[in-house]
C-alpha cells in the first residue's frame, strides 16, 4: 500500500471534491481518496502496483489541473526565487 499526495488546481467547492473522489475511487487498485478544495490537495491510498500517472490523467480528464511540483519542489522553487530577488537588489 502506498500514499499518493497531489496538488490540484480548480477545486472550488465540495462538489469538486466529490467529482475527483468519485472518479478516482472507481479506479482499480484505489483504496481511499480524500480531496480538499480548501488546500487544493488530493490524498490517495492505493495498491503498490497502481501507476500514479493514471490517477493524474483521470483527474485531468474530468477538468482539473494538477500542479506537477510536490511540496518540497515548490518550496525550493520559492527559495530560489527569493535568492534571485535578493541578488538583483
Amino acid at each position: 500500500m502506498k500514499e499518493i499526495n497531489l496538488k490540484v488546481e480548480g477545486m472550488m467547492c465540495t462538489g469538486c471534491e466529490n467529482r475527483i473522489q468519485n472518479a478516482v475511487k472507481n479506479m482499480n487498485g484505489i483504496k481511499s481518496v480524500k480531496a480538499d478544495h480548501t488546500t487544493g490537495t488530493v490524498k490517495i491510498e492505493a495498491e503498490d502496483g497502481i501507476e500514479e500517472s493514471k490517477i493524474k490523467e483521470k483527474i485531468e480528464n474530468i477538468g482539473f489541473e494538477r500542479i506537477e511540483k510536490n511540496e518540497k519542489e515548490l518550496l525550493q522553487y520559492l527559495i530560489n526565487g527569493l535568492k534571485e530577488l535578493n541578488r538583483v537588489k
